[in-house]
């Protein structure tokens, strides 16, 4: 049975996937001052008792990360407190995790709420997306779909944000008119930008699964079974179960390509057991993320079958399989990731 669906019906992502996805990126990314072995404390604390933000964001990092001191929640939560007073946006998302997850504070989704919107208004990407997430779910604030497309809008912009989970999840909204007209050429614009390969990441693999379903049933555009068929070669070989059903059937009814069943076969089937391993992190002495405000997808076990991001991923949306293959597709899960 052809899958037609990528994903339910709302945004969503579970306790254990944000606290999964959060445990990674707190472990990973750049930090504010030069990097050597290990953060230079000295320079830290003499840059932070001047009140320079950054250095106090970086401080922050050190004690939440166990850089170069004995980790301390307690003691990063007044260096980020600190920044974040200054008008930090790093801080502030920061600051929000901590509060979303309950790490050294008791878990408050409102005040979580408050420290991304702060460093929303002041253009920090990561924090942009977190804010639409929970805008959309209804998370900390009341749920308000126009809200999170604006801030979706915000992240997805490739001269600004450029994260690829909010040009996914502003694709959704779109093509389901969720807070925007719905207009499937804007939602094809945006999920091609979210599928597209990055320097240090392949596209986002969803995205080229509801890609391939607009190309298919020509929404959006006239139908292109080959384009489709490429979309779905490329999230097959991203482990993504659905896509490797529909490759199978496309290449077995010769849409789009001469029908080859050998080649149907080995389409419907996994490429591999493991999922790609995620890109590493990058490091630039001079950059001003956080060590947990990566804007990058990281992936879990269950990657190729969930959405991550930053913090909430929206999750998905499109029309609904029907029930079996709705069954096939759970049955077929594994978990993820996310703050």
């Amino acid at each position: 049975m052809r899958n037609t669906a990528a994903t339910p019906r709302d945004f969503f992502l579970t306790a254990r996937q944000r606290a999964l996805l959060t445990a990674a990126l707190l472990a990973l990314g750049p930090v504010a001052l030069p990097v050597r072995a290990q953060l230079d404390l000295a320079t830290a604390q003499a840059r932070a008792a001047q009140g320079d933000a950054e250095a106090l964001n970086a401080l922050g990092n050190a004690y939440t990360n166990g850089q170069g001191v004995a980790p301390d929640i307690a003691q990063a939560i007044r260096y980020y407190q600190q920044a974040a007073d200054k008008g930090f946006p790093p801080a502030q998302f920061n600051l929000g995790m901590l509060h979303e997850l309950g790490r050294g504070v008791a878990a408050d989704a409102t005040k979580a709420f408050e420290y991304y919107l702060k460093a929303a208004q002041r253009g920090f990407a990561p924090a942009q997306f977190n804010a639409g997430n929970m805008y959309a779910n209804g998370i900390g604030t009341k749920q308000d779909f126009f809200e999170a497309a604006l801030w979706f809008r915000q992240a997805a912009e490739p001269d600004k944000g450029n994260i690829p989970e909010a040009q996914y999840n502003l694709a959704l909204a779109y093509e389901l008119g969720r807070g925007v007209g719905k207009d499937e050429v804007a939602a094809q614009k945006w999920y091609r930008l979210a599928a597209t390969d990055r320097p240090n990441a392949p596209g986002y693999t969803r995205a080229r699964y509801n890609l391939a379903l607009m190309l298919e049933e020509g929404r959006g555009s006239p139908a292109d079974s080959a384009g489709a068929i490429e979309l779905y070669r490329a999230a097959a070989l991203q482990n993504f179960a659905p896509a490797q059903n529909n490759l199978g059937i496309l290449l077995a009814e010769g849409r789009g390509v001469p029908a080859d069943l050998t080649q149907a076969y080995a389409g419907s089937r996994s490429p591999s057991t493991t999922a790609p391993s995620p890109p590493a992190a990058t490091s630039s002495p001079n950059s001003s993320l956080p060590l947990n405000a990566q804007p990058r997808t990281i992936p879990s076990p269950n990657s190729a079958h969930s959405s991550v991001s930053p913090r909430h991923p929206s999750s998905r949306l499109l029309p609904r399989p029907p029930p079996a293959a709705r069954r096939r597709r759970r049955a077929k899960r594994r978990p993820i990731c996310r703050p």
